[in-house]
């Protein structure tokens, strides 16, 4: 018994869909709204697409770039100048403040202030490497004959080291803490 009930209910609702759908070509309203929800649609999901964030960059790629100076508010005001980059401030720990680079949109780099702790350290830039894993990258620089300038650790974006190749150039690591 239910059986034809829903049945008869079935044969009910196609006939109700097809005499609308009858009605509404014969207005030419069908291929209308069918054309527009599919160009609807199609935007939706161009829109979605365009939303993703990017896939990380593979391990090995340079990933950062990092300005050490002694006059940090003359370079923010030299670099804005000249390439027209934005800048930031963010307070990573209490009593530091690190100046991020925005070039378009796009966190570049940044730029910290060399204090006393650093030493005689001469103003320069640093360029950062991404890769998988800090730590054995670091064992492995040491393998293969160059130095841990600084001993990896982890930074509130993420975990960095400092190395020095054979020659004595120096080079970081650093992996995000951001999942990929």
């Amino acid at each position: 018994m239910a059986k034809k009930k829903s049945s008869k209910k079935a044969r009910v609702a196609r006939r109700s869909t097809k005499s609308r759908s009858a009605s509404m070509k014969r207005k030419g309203v069908a291929k209308r709204a069918h054309g527009r929800a599919r160009a609807s649609s199609q935007i939706t999901r161009k829109a979605t697409a365009t939303k993703a964030a990017p896939p990380p960059p593979p391990p090995g790629s340079i990933v950062w770039h990092e300005l050490m100076t002694t006059d940090v508010k003359r370079c923010r005001d030299f670099y804005t100048k000249l390439f027209g980059w934005k800048t930031s401030e963010m307070e990573m720990m209490p009593g530091f403040v690190y100046t991020m680079f925005e070039n378009k949109g796009q966190g570049i780099g940044g730029m910290m202030q060399i204090t006393a702790e650093h030493g005689e350290m001469r103003p320069h830039w640093d360029v950062y490497v991404g890769v998988r894993d800090v730590d054995a990258t670091a064992q492995q620089c040491e393998a293969l004959g160059g130095e841990i300038v600084i001993p990896p650790h982890d930074i509130p974006v993420g975990r960095w080291s400092m190395l020095k190749d054979p020659s004595g150039s120096m080079i970081a690591i650093y992996k995000s803490k951001r999942k990929s």
